[in-house]
């Protein structure tokens, strides 16, 4: 009805307009992911003490299901914001590339662009991996905070880089970027 075609010509007065300015694209990758991340804390909360070696209700239970955000909020803003910057800029470098012959005519409209729709995947990969170099430190700062082996980021910054050096933060990398992809 009448919500759809208004709706649609935001949609294409959007497209019209082209992409947005690419610092535009880094602060609100960054400020929506943050949003995101914040929003739906606790349901990773839970994930994470279900999957605990101590058990759920030893790891926390119900209780306390926002310990550890800080680390998630404070990497959500330069993660969100390197993954759209990485993505912005990956679509512009390949944007000279030629089509790849070897790609059937029968998948060249899928996602619409002509056949363009592996550059915006080749772009996602990139960004992708780029954005785990930021978010996998926060992740096993905020994973060990939500099962209580540490009761404040310090001690858990602390403990992880006791535990490891700098290696330490970034345990599981490989894991999650081909998670992410």
């Amino acid at each position: 009805g009448e919500g759809r075609r208004a709706s649609r010509v935001l949609m294409d007065e959007a497209e019209a307009a082209g992409p947005p300015p690419f610092a535009l694209a880094v602060v609100a990758g960054g400020c929506a992911s943050a949003t995101v991340d914040v929003a739906i804390y606790p349901l990773d909360t839970l994930k994470t003490r279900l999957q605990a070696p101590a058990g759920f209700a030893v790891s926390g239970g119900w209780r306390r299901l926002f310990a550890g955000v800080l680390p998630t909020a404070l990497s959500s803003v330069p993660g969100g914001a390197v993954f759209f910057g990485v993505y912005e800029l990956t679509k512009a470098r390949l944007e000279g590339v030629a089509v790849d012959e070897a790609i059937p005519p029968a998948f060249n409209g899928i996602g619409g662009g002509g056949g363009l729709w592996h550059k915006d995947a080749c772009a996602a990969v990139t960004a992708a991996a780029a954005s785990c170099l930021v978010r996998t430190p926060a992740a096993i700062v905020s994973q060990r905070m939500q099962i209580g082996q540490y009761g404040s980021l310090r001690e858990a910054l602390s403990g992880v880089f006791a535990g490891g050096g700098w290696r330490g933060f970034y345990t599981g990398l490989a894991v999650s970027i081909a998670r992410e992809l």
